[in-house]
Protein backbone atom coordinates (compact mmCIF):
# COMPACT_ATOMS: atom_id res chain seq x y z
CA UNK A 1 0.00 0.00 0.00
CA UNK A 2 1.70 3.37 -0.93
CA UNK A 3 1.81 5.39 1.63
CA UNK A 4 2.34 9.56 1.74
CA UNK A 5 5.14 10.82 2.92
CA UNK A 6 5.77 14.70 4.79
CA UNK A 7 8.63 15.87 5.50
CA UNK A 8 8.03 18.93 7.69
CA UNK A 9 11.35 21.00 9.27
CA UNK A 10 11.62 22.93 12.08
CA UNK A 11 14.54 25.29 11.42
CA UNK A 12 15.42 29.06 12.08
CA UNK A 13 16.08 31.41 8.99
CA UNK A 14 19.79 30.78 9.79
CA UNK A 15 19.64 26.94 9.79
CA UNK A 16 19.12 25.75 13.43
CA UNK A 17 16.75 24.26 15.76
CA UNK A 18 18.37 25.18 18.65
CA UNK A 19 20.12 28.09 20.09
CA UNK A 20 24.21 27.36 19.99
CA UNK A 21 23.76 26.26 23.72
CA UNK A 22 21.10 23.82 22.70
CA UNK A 23 18.52 25.73 24.38
CA UNK A 24 14.95 26.06 22.66
CA UNK A 25 13.85 28.93 25.38
CA UNK A 26 12.58 30.86 21.69
CA UNK A 27 10.15 28.30 21.18
CA UNK A 28 6.98 29.65 22.34
CA UNK A 29 3.45 27.68 21.86
CA UNK A 30 0.50 29.25 22.17
CA UNK A 31 -3.06 28.41 21.76
CA UNK A 32 -2.99 28.29 18.14
CA UNK A 33 0.20 26.89 17.46
CA UNK A 34 -0.67 23.99 19.97
CA UNK A 35 -4.14 23.70 17.68
CA UNK A 36 -1.72 23.52 14.57
CA UNK A 37 0.51 21.16 16.00
CA UNK A 38 -2.25 18.53 17.50
CA UNK A 39 -4.02 18.88 13.96
CA UNK A 40 -0.67 17.76 12.17
CA UNK A 41 0.80 15.36 14.93
CA UNK A 42 -2.91 13.66 14.50
CA UNK A 43 -2.17 13.13 10.86
CA UNK A 44 1.53 11.52 10.64
CA UNK A 45 2.73 7.83 12.31
CA UNK A 46 5.69 8.38 12.73
CA UNK A 47 8.08 11.00 14.14
CA UNK A 48 12.16 11.09 13.25
CA UNK A 49 14.45 13.87 15.04
CA UNK A 50 17.97 13.97 16.64
CA UNK A 51 18.48 12.90 20.32
CA UNK A 52 19.24 16.67 21.91
CA UNK A 53 15.86 17.69 20.16
CA UNK A 54 13.97 15.04 21.48
CA UNK A 55 15.44 15.38 25.39
CA UNK A 56 14.73 19.22 24.39
CA UNK A 57 10.95 18.42 23.35
CA UNK A 58 10.74 15.92 26.41
CA UNK A 59 11.84 19.03 28.84
CA UNK A 60 9.70 21.25 27.15
CA UNK A 61 6.27 18.53 27.75
CA UNK A 62 7.32 18.53 31.52
CA UNK A 63 7.21 21.86 31.71
CA UNK A 64 3.72 22.33 30.29
CA UNK A 65 5.53 24.28 27.26
CA UNK A 66 4.53 21.63 24.52
CA UNK A 67 1.36 20.30 24.04
CA UNK A 68 0.83 16.50 24.41
CA UNK A 69 1.28 14.49 20.90
CA UNK A 70 1.12 10.98 20.41
CA UNK A 71 3.20 8.40 21.49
Amino acid sequence: MPRKVILGFGISLDGYIARRNGDLDFLVIDKEGESVMADFFAKIDTTIMGRKTASGWVKMRERGEMPETPA
